[in-house]
């Protein structure tokens, strides 16, 4: 009985550490410096839908980022 309840716990555990794996390489956010013209401009419309704005700090050195690759 102990050990048909330590399975369940194994396995419940196997199913979710793939998941937790995916969730840290999507949640991951590269530097700012690091990013791609494309990605920085995916990164301002998501900051820009869920903030409300572009005032954050965040928002500002995308934007400065954005024009700094855009001059060159």
């Amino acid at each position: 009985m102990a050990d048909e309840k330590k399975d369940k716990k194994d396995a419940a555990k196997a199913e979710q550490a793939p998941a937790a794996e995916d969730q840290k390489k999507e949640g991951h956010n590269p530097k700012v410096n690091k990013m791609t013209p494309a990605q920085i401009e995916k990164k301002i419309e998501e900051v820009r839908s869920s903030q409300g704005g572009l005032m954050s700090r965040y928002a500002k050195q995308l934007l400065r980022r954005r024009d700094l690759l855009k001059s060159k």
